[in-house]
């Protein structure tokens, strides 16, 4: 996307409109289930590269993302363009989940620097230490990656003492997730005008989806103890704590999933068998409805970037999955399964 160079919302705004146009939504994305090679995959979508692998293509797609986000930044003035700044920072997070799972397996440092994520200066992090004896906690040593006073750290360290005695990589980062959700739903919260219920909904989203994962796998999967799970919890996400707390204390996976649908889907319409890739399906799904609504009522104002951005966030996820999905040789029916919008009534036998 060419870098909007001022801060018009009208002019951004009309420039988005036309730029959603070529996205690799509906039908350009069912035809691109239908290539087969990842080399030609990235042709088409990055035609000035010459990518033929699929991580170099990846990093590049991930990166242009961040990259991108910025520049929506900085045609939005006030606490958009703060909530958009701060998008950013989810990419932090996942350098900061690669650190912690090679920590946790003894990597060194060599073998992880060619799975992070090249970002700007402002979300550098700083590594010197981590070849130091391993000592303390996990999440600690992940803190010491930031610079003090940075917010995600400062997040971090008030919710170090929930998370002290967390060994396992999963709590890791669901602390990380935790902090960056929090400050995510604070930026949402502070957007007012005719877009900020739009944006709060769909940051709440974002963090209801997280709980909803954290209780499938932290409780049905992992087994681990409520109290660190409620801990990792999100207020203010569309899943309340009531019903994170029935999922977590019910007897088995199935219970849980099916409390879970009839939250996301409570008139049965999927009629799809309650389990974790359903749900899954049916919440980034219900993310993307989101987005698109932020994106098409939003009147030339600062919602249209921010659902543009939502909604290029997924093409970027679907467009991973696709990667993948040829590299593993997987025919474009069952690709498409697997990509959102997902078809629920699918999605248990991909």
């Amino acid at each position: 996307m060419p870098a909007p160079v001022e801060k018009d919302l009208d002019f951004l705004a009309a420039k988005l409109h036309g730029w959603r146009s070529r996205l690799a939504e509906g039908v350009r994305l069912d035809d691109l289930c239908r290539i087969r090679t990842v080399a030609e995959l990235a042709r088409q979508i990055v035609p000035e590269g010459a990518f033929r692998q699929a991580a170099p293509f990846q990093r590049h797609l991930i990166e242009s993302h961040v990259r991108e986000l910025a520049q929506l930044a900085a045609g939005v003035d006030g606490p958009g363009g703060a909530f958009l700044c701060w998008q950013r920072t989810r990419f932090l997070v996942e350098n900061l989940k690669v650190l912690a799972r090679g920590a946790a397996r003894g990597m060194t440092l060599d073998s992880l620097v060619p799975r992070l994520i090249a970002l700007p200066d402002d979300l550098a992090l700083d590594l010197a230490s981590y070849a130091d004896p391993v000592g303390g906690p996990l999440l600690a040593r992940l803190q010491c990656f930031l610079p003090s006073g940075a917010p995600l750290r400062t997040a971090l360290e008030q919710d170090g003492e929930a998370f002290r005695e967390a060994t396992e990589p999963f709590l890791a980062e669901a602390a990380l997730d935790h902090a960056y959700l929090r400050l995510l739903l604070r930026h949402a919260a502070a957007i007012g005008g005719e877009d900020g219920a739009g944006v709060r909904r769909l940051a709440g989203h974002e963090a209801g989806i997280f709980n909803m994962m954290l209780a499938i796998r932290g409780r049905h999967h992992y087994r681990l103890p409520p109290d660190l799970l409620r801990a990792a919890f999100v207020p203010g996400g569309s899943l309340g704590r009531d019903t994170f707390e029935q999922v977590i204390g019910a007897g088995d996976a199935t219970a849980g999933f099916r409390l879970l649908a009839g939250k996301l889907d409570p008139k049965g319409a999927a009629g799809a068998p309650p389990e974790a890739p359903v749900i899954e399906a049916l919440a980034w799904n219900r993310y993307l409805k989101l987005a698109n609504a932020l994106f098409r009522q939003s009147r030339m104002s600062v919602g249209v970037a921010i659902g543009f951005a939502a909604i290029r966030r997924i093409e970027l996820a679907n467009l991973i999955t696709l990667c993948e999905g040829m590299r593993m040789g997987l025919d474009p029916h069952r690709l498409r399964g697997r990509l959102i919008p997902r078809p629920v009534l699918e999605v248990a036998h991909v």
